[in-house]
Order: structure tokens, then sequence, then C-alpha cells
């Protein structure tokens, strides 16, 4: 049974699933499942606080094995190991580190703005970034970073999208 309510899901190359989940707690979010359903491990992700938007993400694992944790409402990208290892951090240039919030009549404090949409991984491990308010086109620009998160192109999607996809043969979907 996940930990809370499951927002991104990926599987990892010895069958086990990673999921993404809002728990409302601090360093707190993504869960490694064994085959036999049973939570084998969780990260510790450094930038989740308990507050529901900025402990939304998408993450992709890398063929290296490596995971790619990125923030939807922060401009903030953390690269973990399937052991839960920590291995470094980064920002996508040209994003501001967040968006502004603004109060609702209800005294709820909201994002204006999403900054990443998804992300996607390569069989090199580039990463894809599906960027959202911050670019010329929302939802459309994507923003690919090397595996080591330096910056290599921006290009372009034909229509919105909400999710991004790249196959085995680099095609992008």
């Amino acid at each position: 049974m996940a930990a809370g309510p499951v927002f991104d899901l990926h599987f990892d190359a010895q069958g086990n699933i990673w999921v993404g989940a809002y728990t409302g707690k601090k360093n707190s979010g993504l869960f490694k499942y064994g085959r036999n359903g049973k939570m084998v491990s969780s990260v510790p992700l450094r930038y989740t606080s308990g507050d529901f938007f900025d402990d939304l993400f998408s993450f992709a694992i890398q063929p290296s094995g490596r995971i790619v944790v990125v923030y939807m409402v922060q401009n903030k990208i953390e690269i973990w190991n399937t052991s839960a290892k920590f291995e470094k951090q980064f920002q996508a240039s040209g994003f501001p580190p967040r968006p502004n919030y603004k109060s609702l009549s209800n005294g709820m404090r909201v994002p204006e703005g999403n900054i990443f949409r998804k992300t996607a991984v390569d069989r090199h491990g580039n990463i894809y970034l599906l960027t959202e308010q911050f670019t010329d086109n929302p939802l459309r620009d994507v923003q690919v970073l090397n595996p080591e998160g330096k910056y290599v192109t921006t290009f372009t999607l034909p229509a919105k999208s909400h999710l991004i996809f790249v196959d085995g043969s680099n095609n992008v979907f």
C-alpha cells in the first residue's frame, strides 16, 4: 500500500516499482517496492517540506540506475541512486527558483504556475524537462540537460502535452 496519494511511478531494471506519493512529511515522497509489493526503502528527498505544492515532483530512472527527481514548483533537480544514496543536485538554467505565490480568499497560498510538468530520460541518461509557465511555449517547450545537469538544448513540441516519454531509440513522445 502506498504511503499517500500516488502521482508518479516507474519500474527499475530489477523489476522494483518506484512510487512518488504525497505524504505531507518533510524529506519524504519517493518509495521503492519490491516485486512482492512490500516497501523496501524510501528516499529522503531534500526539498519536500510537507507542503502539498512543494512536494509535487516528477521522476525518471536513467539506464545507469540513477533516479532524477524534478520538482514541479521548485527549480530543483536531485539525483539519487537506487540504493537511496544522494549523488547531487542542480537547477535548470533560465528558470526562477520558484513561482510567485498568491493567497486565495480562503487564506490558502498557491503557486502562480508550475516550472516543470514532467521529466523523462533517454538511453544516454540525458534529462528532458517538459516546462510550464516560464517559457514562451508552456507545456510544449522541452529543455534537455546532459546526465551531469548541463544545458544541451531546448526544443518545442508540436502540441501541448502533460506527459513526455523517450523510447529506447530516443524518439520523444
